[in-house]
């Protein structure tokens, strides 16, 4: 689910893309759905993404659109796709590197920062950087898992932006955890966050700056 122009919400859109719908009730993988402000129902939101797909990850980068596919009906993908503003069909992407071995995991960790798409597997961890119109690989987390939460937290240092990934939870190889990774995006490090007060998965998490809570 994306916000574009989230800073000002009357000029922001919500937007699925994709998902698993349930048996035999007529939907497809490959729907996109988008809400207005103050619209009282949501709309079908420009062509589908090409073969559909589920458990994915997604980010939006200067106003484009980034879908990686995690799985199309059960089989595992990585296919990767750019949708720009009032473009009429979605633009193929190259694949994340290393083939079937590292496809993209369901159920991934991922943000963006203001120029790159980071998406933290079970398998691999690897950004992608529109510029270079390509991906790298970075250092793996320290407890591989999936089905947590992420939270990116931007901070301004010197004037200069930067971003962190908090990645919450999840289920790893011993089951549920409480385990907090924290990915450095400057350093391209990793470290040990604070655990959380119980082990979870499935839940969502956000990041916020400026305001003490």
């Amino acid at each position: 689910m994306l916000a574009r122009s989230a800073c000002d919400p009357r000029k922001s859109t919500v937007i699925i893309i994709t998902g698993r719908p349930p048996l035999n009730n007529g939907h497809n993988y490959n729907e996109i759905e988008a809400l207005e402000p103050n619209a009282d129902k949501w709309r079908s939101f420009l062509p589908g993404l090409p073969g559909g797909g589920t458990y994915g990850s997604a980010g939006m980068i200067e106003g484009v659109i980034y879908v990686v596919t995690a799985m199309i009906r059960y089989a595992k993908t990585s296919n990767f796709f750019r949708l720009k503003p009032k473009a009429s069909s979605w633009e193929r992407f190259p694949s994340m590197k290393g083939g079937v071995a590292n496809k993209n995991t369901p159920g991934a960790f991922h943000g963006t920062s203001s120029t790159k798409l980071y998406v933290f597997g079970t398998a691999t961890s690897q950004v992608f950087t529109p510029k270079d119109n390509a991906w790298a690989v970075l250092e793996g987390m320290p407890s591989p898992r999936s089905y947590g939460a992420t939270a990116v937290v931007s901070t301004l240092n010197q004037g200069k932006r930067e971003f962190f990934f908090y990645c919450l939870g999840g289920v790893g190889v011993g089951g549920i955890t409480d385990a907090v990774s924290v990915f450095d995006a400057q350093t391209n490090k990793w470290s040990q966050g604070v655990p959380l007060t119980s082990k979870r998965k499935a839940m969502a998490a956000a990041g916020h700056v400026g305001h003490e809570w």
